[in-house]
């Protein structure tokens, strides 16, 4: 008993799973594995295989970053816990140009760490000014260009939204569910609530108004980020 309690406990531990037979035919079973029946013989059937979960069970780990604003340091101390945390995939909400002076090396990190990025009203100001001033097809410029102004996918059966500031493409008007001493202001939320009614998606990821927060409006999930690191697990 205790060989088969160890076999569905290894079968545990790397996802699969097993079904002790209780009966099965001792000629046949020694004769498909090639022993005598004497000195070697079956004594335990269980079959081995991967388990196919369901989108309900299946547990995924998203880093979500926002309002990055040309700071490399925060942003690689960022990534530096998603990698610890084995994350599955990086979001960051827009905002990656404006006040700081690292734009290049953020671009980069965020391009090496494979990052899926959306654009903000930074973003925007930055191209317009690399555009007057003639430098509007650099590598920063390109890929600033390259992103969109909102994403939407789907993770364990879960539909995330993400826009800078609020669905459905607003770079502006931020979702602001908190007041000056940073509790819940339950009217914004009501309004929120309404306004998210009939939005076809679980999950949504915002920034710009760097409050941060994580609260169900109705039927959706809505998280506001500031420029550190957070975690959605879906």
């Amino acid at each position: 008993a205790h060989l088969c309690q160890n076999l569905y406990l290894a079968c545990a531990a790397v996802g699969a799973g097993t079904c002790a037979v209780a009966a099965y035919d001792q000629e046949q079973m020694d004769a498909l594995l090639k022993v005598d029946g004497e000195d070697e013989f079956t004594i335990y059937l269980a079959p081995v295989g991967k388990i196919r979960l369901s989108e309900a069970e299946i547990t995924v780990k998203i880093g979500l970053i926002s309002d990055v604003h040309a700071a490399a340091g925060p942003l690689q101390e960022a990534l530096r816990v998603f990698n610890e945390e084995r994350v599955d995939a990086i979001l960051c909400a827009g905002d990656i140009a404006g006040y700081g002076t690292q734009l290049e090396q953020t671009v980069a990190l965020l391009i090496k760490s494979g990052c899926r990025a959306i654009v903000g009203n930074h973003d925007l100001w930055h191209l317009s000014r690399a555009e007057n001033e003639n430098h509007f097809n650099g590598p920063i410029e390109g890929y600033l260009r390259s992103l969109y102004n909102t994403e939407k996918m789907v993770f364990a059966g879960k539909t995330i939204y993400m826009v800078h500031a609020s669905p459905p493409d607003s770079l502006l008007h931020g979702i602001r569910l908190l007041d000056e001493q940073g509790a819940l202001n339950k009217a914004q939320a009501a309004d929120w609530s309404r306004g998210l009614k009939q939005v076809a998606y679980d999950v949504l990821v915002v920034g710009h108004t760097h409050q941060v927060f994580a609260e169900q409006l109705g039927d959706v999930l809505v998280i506001n980020l500031d420029n550190g690191n957070h975690f959605f697990g879906g």
